[in-house]
Protein backbone atom coordinates (compact mmCIF):
# COMPACT_ATOMS: atom_id res chain seq x y z
CA UNK A 1 0.00 0.00 0.00
CA UNK A 2 1.28 3.33 -0.94
CA UNK A 3 1.86 6.39 1.59
CA UNK A 4 -1.04 8.31 -0.64
CA UNK A 5 -3.18 4.87 0.16
CA UNK A 6 -2.07 4.83 4.04
CA UNK A 7 -3.13 8.78 4.53
CA UNK A 8 -6.77 7.71 2.69
CA UNK A 9 -7.49 4.15 5.01
CA UNK A 10 -6.35 6.26 8.07
CA UNK A 11 -8.88 9.36 6.95
CA UNK A 12 -11.40 6.80 6.27
CA UNK A 13 -10.94 4.86 9.64
CA UNK A 14 -10.97 7.77 11.50
CA UNK A 15 -14.21 9.25 10.26
CA UNK A 16 -15.96 5.41 10.54
CA UNK A 17 -14.80 5.74 14.10
CA UNK A 18 -16.84 8.83 14.60
CA UNK A 19 -19.40 7.89 13.06
CA UNK A 20 -19.74 4.20 14.42
CA UNK A 21 -19.17 6.71 18.10
CA UNK A 22 -22.08 8.75 17.40
CA UNK A 23 -23.95 6.24 15.30
CA UNK A 24 -24.34 9.47 12.67
CA UNK A 25 -25.88 12.12 14.93
CA UNK A 26 -24.38 15.44 14.24
CA UNK A 27 -25.12 16.69 17.61
CA UNK A 28 -23.21 14.55 19.89
CA UNK A 29 -19.82 15.87 19.97
CA UNK A 30 -16.52 13.28 21.06
CA UNK A 31 -12.72 14.84 22.73
CA UNK A 32 -10.30 13.95 20.39
CA UNK A 33 -8.35 11.54 22.72
CA UNK A 34 -11.22 9.47 22.64
CA UNK A 35 -11.60 9.23 18.98
CA UNK A 36 -7.77 8.80 19.12
CA UNK A 37 -8.10 5.84 21.46
CA UNK A 38 -10.67 4.15 19.63
CA UNK A 39 -8.89 4.68 16.02
CA UNK A 40 -5.55 3.44 18.21
CA UNK A 41 -3.35 6.54 16.98
CA UNK A 42 -1.63 9.47 18.72
CA UNK A 43 -3.40 12.28 19.57
CA UNK A 44 -1.09 14.74 17.63
CA UNK A 45 -1.79 11.92 15.09
CA UNK A 46 -5.33 12.12 14.75
CA UNK A 47 -5.62 15.94 15.29
CA UNK A 48 -3.68 16.42 12.10
CA UNK A 49 -6.16 13.80 10.17
CA UNK A 50 -8.98 15.37 12.25
CA UNK A 51 -7.90 18.78 10.66
CA UNK A 52 -7.93 17.66 7.19
CA UNK A 53 -11.12 16.20 7.68
CA UNK A 54 -12.57 19.33 9.37
CA UNK A 55 -10.82 21.40 6.65
CA UNK A 56 -12.79 19.43 4.10
CA UNK A 57 -16.11 19.71 5.53
CA UNK A 58 -17.31 16.10 7.10
CA UNK A 59 -16.41 16.90 10.87
CA UNK A 60 -16.07 20.39 13.04
CA UNK A 61 -14.76 21.28 16.21
CA UNK A 62 -17.70 22.53 18.58
CA UNK A 63 -15.03 23.34 21.27
CA UNK A 64 -11.65 24.35 22.41
CA UNK A 65 -10.41 21.11 23.89
CA UNK A 66 -10.54 20.12 21.10
CA UNK A 67 -13.96 18.46 20.58
CA UNK A 68 -15.48 17.08 17.56
CA UNK A 69 -18.43 16.04 16.11
CA UNK A 70 -19.40 14.84 12.67
CA UNK A 71 -21.14 16.86 9.69
CA UNK A 72 -24.39 15.86 7.52
CA UNK A 73 -21.89 15.56 4.69
CA UNK A 74 -19.69 13.38 6.90
CA UNK A 75 -22.55 11.37 7.19
CA UNK A 76 -23.37 10.87 3.81
CA UNK A 77 -20.25 10.33 2.68
CA UNK A 78 -19.48 7.27 5.40
CA UNK A 79 -22.70 6.12 4.75
CA UNK A 80 -22.14 6.15 0.93
CA UNK A 81 -18.88 4.57 0.98
CA UNK A 82 -20.49 1.78 2.90
CA UNK A 83 -23.22 1.13 0.67
CA UNK A 84 -21.24 1.07 -2.68
CA UNK A 85 -16.87 0.38 -1.58
CA UNK A 86 -16.56 -0.05 -4.82
CA UNK A 87 -17.49 3.56 -6.14
CA UNK A 88 -15.87 6.65 -5.70
CA UNK A 89 -16.62 9.50 -3.03
CA UNK A 90 -15.46 12.66 -2.93
CA UNK A 91 -13.07 12.38 -0.25
CA UNK A 92 -11.75 9.23 -0.31
CA UNK A 93 -12.11 7.56 -3.51
CA UNK A 94 -13.11 3.90 -3.82
CA UNK A 95 -12.56 2.35 -0.63
CA UNK A 96 -12.26 -1.34 -2.01
CA UNK A 97 -8.72 0.05 -3.72
CA UNK A 98 -7.19 0.34 0.02
CA UNK A 99 -9.82 -1.32 2.63
CA UNK A 100 -10.43 -5.17 0.39
CA UNK A 101 -14.34 -5.83 2.13
CA UNK A 102 -15.51 -9.15 2.53
CA UNK A 103 -18.87 -10.50 3.70
CA UNK A 104 -18.97 -13.74 5.15
CA UNK A 105 -21.39 -16.39 6.50
CA UNK A 106 -22.87 -15.25 10.03
CA UNK A 107 -22.72 -11.35 9.24
CA UNK A 108 -18.76 -10.90 9.80
CA UNK A 109 -16.97 -8.42 7.85
CA UNK A 110 -13.62 -8.22 7.62
CA UNK A 111 -11.92 -4.31 5.89
CA UNK A 112 -8.72 -5.83 5.32
CA UNK A 113 -4.94 -3.88 5.50
CA UNK A 114 -4.07 -1.02 6.91
CA UNK A 115 -6.22 0.75 9.42
CA UNK A 116 -8.63 -2.31 8.90
CA UNK A 117 -11.78 -2.67 11.09
CA UNK A 118 -13.37 -6.11 11.91
CA UNK A 119 -16.73 -5.97 12.44
CA UNK A 120 -18.72 -8.88 13.77
CA UNK A 121 -22.05 -10.04 16.04
CA UNK A 122 -21.45 -10.53 19.62
CA UNK A 123 -22.87 -13.91 20.73
CA UNK A 124 -25.19 -12.73 24.15
CA UNK A 125 -22.50 -14.96 25.97
CA UNK A 126 -19.72 -12.41 24.76
CA UNK A 127 -22.35 -9.66 25.42
CA UNK A 128 -22.42 -10.56 28.56
CA UNK A 129 -18.68 -11.25 29.66
CA UNK A 130 -18.03 -8.19 28.04
CA UNK A 131 -20.49 -5.70 30.20
CA UNK A 132 -19.85 -7.79 33.11
CA UNK A 133 -15.99 -6.93 33.17
CA UNK A 134 -16.74 -3.30 32.22
CA UNK A 135 -19.07 -2.94 35.50
CA UNK A 136 -16.64 -4.53 37.62
CA UNK A 137 -14.33 -2.35 36.11
CA UNK A 138 -16.59 0.71 36.66
CA UNK A 139 -16.59 -0.36 40.59
CA UNK A 140 -12.89 -0.82 40.74
CA UNK A 141 -10.70 1.73 43.15
CA UNK A 142 -9.46 3.26 40.33
CA UNK A 143 -8.91 7.63 40.74
CA UNK A 144 -7.76 10.60 39.43
CA UNK A 145 -6.68 10.51 35.88
CA UNK A 146 -6.67 7.43 35.64
CA UNK A 147 -10.13 6.81 36.19
CA UNK A 148 -11.45 9.08 33.55
CA UNK A 149 -9.14 7.43 31.05
CA UNK A 150 -10.99 4.30 32.03
CA UNK A 151 -14.64 5.48 32.09
CA UNK A 152 -13.66 6.90 28.60
CA UNK A 153 -12.50 3.59 27.29
CA UNK A 154 -15.34 2.02 28.96
CA UNK A 155 -17.95 4.18 27.10
CA UNK A 156 -15.93 3.18 23.78
CA UNK A 157 -16.48 -0.24 24.33
CA UNK A 158 -20.01 -0.05 25.41
CA UNK A 159 -21.14 1.85 22.29
CA UNK A 160 -19.47 -0.84 20.57
CA UNK A 161 -21.61 -3.48 21.96
CA UNK A 162 -24.81 -1.89 21.45
CA UNK A 163 -23.97 -1.26 18.09
CA UNK A 164 -25.57 -3.34 15.51
CA UNK A 165 -22.29 -4.22 13.98
CA UNK A 166 -19.87 -3.65 16.49
CA UNK A 167 -15.89 -2.99 15.46
CA UNK A 168 -13.52 -5.59 17.10
CA UNK A 169 -10.80 -3.76 16.60
CA UNK A 170 -12.11 -0.94 18.32
CA UNK A 171 -13.10 -2.50 21.47
CA UNK A 172 -9.78 -4.22 21.80
CA UNK A 173 -7.69 -0.84 21.34
CA UNK A 174 -10.12 0.71 23.92
CA UNK A 175 -9.02 -2.81 26.26
CA UNK A 176 -5.79 -2.74 25.86
CA UNK A 177 -5.88 0.97 27.14
CA UNK A 178 -7.88 -0.30 29.93
CA UNK A 179 -5.37 -3.31 30.62
CA UNK A 180 -2.77 -0.42 30.79
CA UNK A 181 -4.67 1.38 33.00
CA UNK A 182 -5.40 -1.89 35.51
CA UNK A 183 -2.00 -3.13 35.69
CA UNK A 184 -0.36 0.81 36.34
CA UNK A 185 -2.78 0.74 39.35
CA UNK A 186 -1.35 -2.31 40.49
CA UNK A 187 -3.69 -3.26 43.09
CA UNK A 188 -4.80 -6.98 43.32
CA UNK A 189 -8.13 -6.33 42.54
CA UNK A 190 -6.96 -4.45 39.51
CA UNK A 191 -4.67 -6.84 38.39
CA UNK A 192 -7.05 -9.72 38.77
CA UNK A 193 -9.33 -7.68 36.24
CA UNK A 194 -6.67 -7.42 33.95
CA UNK A 195 -6.29 -11.04 34.31
CA UNK A 196 -9.87 -11.37 33.83
CA UNK A 197 -10.46 -9.83 30.55
CA UNK A 198 -13.08 -11.23 28.17
CA UNK A 199 -11.62 -13.47 25.14
CA UNK A 200 -13.23 -11.39 22.58
CA UNK A 201 -11.29 -8.61 23.65
CA UNK A 202 -7.80 -9.91 23.35
CA UNK A 203 -5.77 -8.12 20.27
Amino acid sequence: MSTFEEKQAQRFRLMNVMYKLTDGDTSIALHLSKVAAAVGLPEPEADLIAQYLVDRGLLKFVTFGPTLSITPRGVDEVERAHAQPKQPTPNFGVINNYMHIETMSGGQVQQGNVGSTQEMNLSSDDTQAVLAWLIAIRHAEISGEARAQANMQIEIIEAEVKSASPAVRVMRAAAAVLLGILNGVGTAGAIELAKHIPQVLHG
